[in-house]
């Protein structure tokens, strides 16, 4: 679980090596932190998700980061996760 918040964080214990980023055609990082960390220990320089999918050069937030109150804002902390279909990113 992420810090006690209740999300399920099975695919963030994936494994990261060197054979595995040489091997993938593309490697995206969500936050700034996954780029900083791939390229201090591997020296790998990969894009942020935002970057390559709306072309702002920004990291996608986890819900507790960009709705502080997400546990009892159910609705923000759902359009965070989920925007409709034709709202603005």
């Amino acid at each position: 679980m992420a810090g006690g918040r209740g999300v399920r964080m099975a695919a963030h214990d994936l494994k990261v090596s060197a054979e595995l980023l040489h091997a993938s055609d593309l490697v995206i990082a969500m936050s700034t932190d996954h780029q900083t960390h791939l390229f201090d220990t591997f020296q790998y320089r990969v894009p942020l998700f935002n970057a390559v999918c709306h072309g702002r050069s920004e990291p996608l937030l986890d819900v507790w980061e960009a709705v502080p109150t997400w546990e009892t804002d159910l609705d923000a902390a759902g359009y965070h996760t989920f925007p409709r279909s034709g709202d603005a990113d």
